[in-house]
């Protein structure tokens, strides 16, 4: 049977590769977040590098067919 995935992550523009959210936005330390709790984290992340950035979601689709291509 063909698969179709699809993942995305956060990526904020001014942070370090090891402070980015990526895929585990909601996750941290172990802990899942709330809304709550992740903007507090992300702001103060941003504000540690100025308290602008720009950023999106990196968005993968993958489609893998019965024949595993």
């Amino acid at each position: 049977m063909p698969v179709l995935t699809d993942d995305s992550g956060l990526i904020l523009d001014k942070l370090p590769k090891e402070k980015q959210p990526g895929v585990y936005v909601r996750r941290h330390n172990g802990k899942e977040l709330s809304d709550e709790e992740i903007i507090e984290l992300y702001s103060s992340e941003i504000e540690k590098v100025g308290g602008k950035t720009t950023g999106g979601f990196l968005i993968a689709i993958t489609i893998v067919k019965e024949d595993g291509n």
